[in-house]
């Protein structure tokens, strides 16, 4: 089971919890529901939640913690960060994780974890905890595999409500008694399928920068991509742009990715590359370099021009 420290009733800060994903995010709630249902679809990825994370824009992308955790068998996970987003995986000797000083978010891997506390600030969990299974909570902290704190209550200051008065309790619970233990992995065997174990899949799709053409071709980026009005390059990817008007040169431009981001490059073309970056100004990139981020958009001439973005 998860639980969570509670934020004060001002802070926009939310953990959202489902059967897979765990994300810690300053946003309003507006923008953590459409987050809850993008980690909630079916078909859910990595990529497809740090993709919603942009719809805002690339320069706005709020201060986020985000984990997936994949495989029972080795404990392992997938992480992105950004800004003040912090990850804390291990028990005796914990790994560190922040997302300090990124232009658009860090990603991690690790294994074998036991515990984990993922949010907004690096301190340990408080003593202030409320379990939770899924679903939305306002927090800067979840964590999990970390017991909550044992409450030393004495029986005579139990008080039992007045409408239960009288009421005798079950002694024989009609379904069985339901085991609530996360289970990482694989799903558990239920009890007459009434088991509520907080379970974590096992899928992973490895996030991959494309660029979107207007009304064409989604181009994933693998390696070195090159673009032109019939490019050439020995051990790279090509890709011919229509150009009636000759205003791609053969051998535009070259894209190149770079983890979260792409590296665009001027082959000294004839007219230029113009790069919009984000809801900013355009920028002529000639016989030059510049960095792509998802949210930007490329201009090669000729109408044709592409949006960066995350494919699955």
């Amino acid at each position: 089971m998860f639980s969570y420290t509670p934020a004060a009733a001002d802070r926009d800060a939310w953990g959202l919890i489902t059967d897979r994903f765990v994300l810690t995010i300053a946003t309003d709630a507006g923008h953590a529901l459409e987050l809850w249902h993008t980690m909630t679809t079916q078909d859910a990825t990595l990529e497809s939640i740090l993709e919603a994370l942009v719809t805002r824009g690339v320069r706005v992308i709020p201060d986020f913690a985000l984990i997936e955790l994949l495989d029972a068998s080795t404990g392992s996970a997938s992480l992105a960060l950004r800004g003040r987003g912090r990850a804390a995986v291990g028990s005796s000797q914990q790994q560190r994780y922040s997302g300090k000083g990124a232009a658009t978010w860090v990603e991690a891997s690790t294994q074998q974890i036991a515990e984990l506390t993922i949010g907004l600030r690096g301190e340990p969990p408080g003593p202030a905890r409320l379990p939770v299974e899924r679903g939305v909570v306002r927090t800067e902290q979840v964590h999990w595999g970390i017991p909550l704190p044992e409450l030393d209550i004495a029986v005579e200051h139990s008080s039992e409500p007045r409408w239960a008065t009288g009421m005798l309790p079950s002694t024989e619970p009609e379904h069985g008694e339901l085991d609530d233990r996360t289970v990482i992995g694989s799903r558990a065997a239920a009890r007459k399928d009434l088991d509520d174990a907080t379970v974590i899949g096992q899928r992973r799709v490895e996030p991959r920068l494309a660029l979107h053409f207007r009304n064409g071709p989604l181009i994933p980026i693998a390696g070195t991509v090159v673009f032109g009005r019939s490019p050439t390059r020995a051990g790279a990817t090509t890709v011919a742009l229509a150009s009636p008007r000759h205003e791609v040169s053969a051998t535009h431009a070259e894209v190149v990715a770079e983890g979260v981001q792409l590296r665009l490059r001027d082959l000294r073309s004839t007219n230029g590359t113009f790069v919009t970056v984000g809801d900013g100004p355009t920028i002529e990139v000639r016989d030059r370099e510049i960095t792509l981020a998802p949210g930007d958009r490329v201009d090669f001439g000729d109408g044709n021009i592409a949006e960066v973005t995350l494919s699955r």
